[in-house]
């Protein structure tokens, strides 16, 4: 018998099958999440909820286990829902009902038991470690097959019933979502990076360029200030903030073709850094002469010749 007859074979008289329609009807967005219908996965507030009807179902209590780490008074660290109306299951509980309590119990904010802390030289372990999940004393899909079903399963066949498990899914989520989030992390760290290199070169472009200019309008400003007119500084002040903001807008047209992808890296650098450098330039002096024109001018020079 291959895998597909063995499953056929299952689902026979499954009440599993009629478990997994109320589950499906009750509680809206749940599905069935395999052919033999053992697993039911209803959606919560944050995630899944996974249902693992075994088959002797309903004479065994399902396994009812979340798919993302979860913390909670009724969730052990293996993420498996510890609630205490499965502790009482009969055949004849009623498993929409038990499944409703657990999800509303979830939405329930809860104290984690107080437990007792030593003092420890080991290493903390991290928030983002995984803990597997306990293997399993029994699989329930082996137990029901019979010796022949067994000596002609094949490796396909195993492969399923082991992915079939809770454990499994529920480790092959953990592990899916902790890549995406170092995807995430990384994603998030590179564009640090470039941001940081743009910020670097843009500073050092500035640095350069008020160096130089420094001196010179210095000297140019001790000179201007008895010769230049208040209205002549108010006139350069006003065209220097023209010139700083023709700069800022030429620098956000460089950053939107580079977000547009018509610009490769080192024309935007380039570009970029040059029109923010030169925005700077112009506030700053912009700036000094508003400065100069509002200071009362210094009086004459006197020479010593002591």
């Amino acid at each position: 018998m291959g895998i597909r007859d063995w499953k056929s074979w299952l689902r026979r008289d499954d009440p599993r099958e009629e478990a997994t329609e109320e589950l499906v009807q009750a509680l809206p967005g749940s599905k069935s999440a395999a052919e033999d219908f053992s697993l039911v996965d209803v959606p919560i507030q944050g995630g899944t909820l996974r249902v693992f009807l075994p088959s002797r179902f309903p004479h065994d209590k399902p396994t009812l286990q979340l798919l993302q780490p979860t913390r909670h008074e009724f969730v052990d660290r293996y993420n498996q829902v510890k609630y205490p109306g499965l502790d009482n299951w009969s055949h004849k509980t009623d498993i929409v009902q038990i499944v409703r309590e657990v999800v509303e119990a979830l939405r329930e904010p809860t104290v984690a038991p107080a437990v007792e802390t030593r003092p420890s030289l080991e290493r903390p372990p991290s928030d983002r470690s995984i803990q597997a999940p306990a293997v399993p004393d029994r699989i329930d899909a082996v137990e029901a097959m019979s010796t022949k079903e067994l000596r002609c399963l094949d490796d396909e066949g195993v492969r399923d019933l082991v992915e079939a498990l809770p454990q499994v899914t529920v480790m092959s989520q953990m592990l899916a979502d902790l890549r995406n989030t170092n995807l995430e992390s990384a994603e998030r760290v590179r564009a640090q990076r470039e941001a940081a290199s743009i910020k670097d070169a843009e500073a050092q472009a500035l640095r350069m360029r008020l160096a130089d200019d420094a001196a010179a309008y210095e000297a140019l400003l001790a000179r201007a200030r008895t010769l230049e007119p208040a209205d002549a500084l108010a006139e350069a002040a006003r065209a220097y903030e023209a010139r700083a903001r023709e700069c800022d807008q030429t620098s956000l047209k460089v950053l939107d073709r580079w977000q547009d992808g018509t610009c490769d890296r080192p024309t935007f650098l380039e570009e970029y850094v040059e029109a923010r450098a030169a925005h700077h330039e112009a506030r700053v002096l912009a700036k000094l002469a508003e400065i100069k024109r509002t200071r009362p001018p210094l009086p004459p020079r006197t020479q010593s010749y002591g």
